[in-house]
């Protein structure tokens, strides 16, 4: 079975208990898992560097914005990898990425026939194969054109939010939580990761504790 997910902000989702975890509080953290049934944990293999295309938009002022709010959400997220868990890094070469960031006004350079973005505001879009089995997997997408490729993920950025530079590091930072496999949204507005507009634009307090406890937890679906 191939199941799309998309992991949207602004968009909200209902959250079951906490995972506990001997040594941390249940306040510090949210849930982390994937709104699947049964929940999944996702998360890349400890240590990975996560490579991420940006993808030209439609003219120098609108790259220059992506660009600007992929080194911010990158610098926010390495910034918490206390033990080098995970490092989002940028990429110039498509044939490494694993993720592609784009705006929603611009074709990505991956097919997304069979695994379609919804955007809200932002959103972050990946497929499952063998969802229900023991051995489900997130789906590579397939370069425009049909070439295989590695891009295991696309964000995409509404484009009327490049009106407002301000906002967008803050969407891609929150995208970049649920691409380093935060399944769920908070519900404490003072979160990164709280399901409406982020209201702060790094990880906060328990972002970071989540993101930590996550890749300390055995991951059911690596990308």
């Amino acid at each position: 079975m191939r199941a799309p997910i998309l992991l949207l902000a602004a968009f909200a989702l209902t959250a079951c208990d906490p995972p506990t975890i001997p040594g941390r509080d249940a306040w510090e953290v949210y849930d982390f898992t994937l709104t699947t049934v049964p929940p999944l944990v996702l998360h890349w293999p400890t240590g990975s560097t996560v490579r991420v295309w940006v993808e030209p938009g439609a003219n120098d002022a609108a790259t220059a914005i992506l660009e600007d709010a992929f080194r911010h959400a990158a610098d926010a997220w390495n910034g918490v990898a206390v033990f080098a868990e995970y490092r989002i890094a940028r990429t110039d070469d498509l044939a490494s990425a694993d993720v592609v960031l784009a705006w929603s006004d611009v074709l990505p350079p991956v097919d997304t026939h069979e695994c379609r973005p919804m955007v809200v505001l932002a959103v972050t879009t990946f497929c499952i194969d063998g969802l229900g089995t023991s051995a489900p997997v997130v789906r590579p997408f397939p370069l425009t054109g049909g070439a295989a490729s590695r891009v295991r993920m696309l964000v995409t950025v509404l484009a009327t939010q490049a009106s407002d530079p301000a906002v967008v590091p803050r969407l891609v930072t929150h995208e970049f939580g649920h691409v380093l496999g935060i399944g769920r949204h908070s519900d404490d507005p003072d979160d990164l990761m709280w399901r409406g507009d982020p209201p702060i634009d790094r990880p906060g307090p328990r972002d970071a504790a989540t993101v930590q406890l996550l890749y300390h937890v055995r991951a059911d679906i690596e990308p």
